[in-house]
């Protein structure tokens, strides 16, 4: 009885593996997809319309409430779970998958993240150059100064 119940026990542990891993393996195919593709995107909030690949569908992504970072199906490139986003195509409607679109839509923000953060980065190291330039500057006047008091 015991070997039974132990065989049954290791089998729910292995299928439970296996949603879990081909969910990934899933998650990570739509994600290459979301980043080759190149739809019309309309953004109002947090909701954006895409429009299909074949361009006569228009679906929408919404934006939900964060989950935890503990979530097992999170996509590590777009730092974002399933539950962050809802789609209106079948694949996360119906299947229950992060789709092309979501990951889409993730990749165009963390692009303008991206962009924002580098142009921060770029200002704030001009700043940095400007402020250098004015102190080399002033220690180049004092020193004139100092010299001429010397002679």
């Amino acid at each position: 009885m015991k070997f039974v119940r132990d065989r049954v026990f290791d089998r729910l542990i292995s299928l439970e593996k296996g949603k879990i891993s081909s969910k990934i393996s899933q998650l990570r195919k739509r994600h290459k997809v979301g980043q080759n593709l190149t739809s019309l995107c309309i953004q109002n909030n947090e909701e954006w319309s895409v429009s299909s690949t074949r361009g006569k569908d228009i679906y929408i992504v919404k934006r939900n409430v964060t989950c935890s970072k503990e979530c097992t199906l999170m996509c590590r490139e777009c730092n974002h779970c399933l539950h962050n986003f809802t789609c209106t195509c079948i694949d996360n409607a119906v299947q229950w998958n992060m789709c092309k679109h979501i990951h889409f839509i993730c990749s165009q923000n963390l692009n303008k993240i991206n962009s924002t953060i580098l142009e921060e980065r770029l200002s704030l190291d001009s700043r940095i150059t400007d402020e250098e330039m004015i102190i080399c500057e002033n220690r180049k006047s004092f020193a004139k100064e100092a010299h001429m008091w010397i002679i």
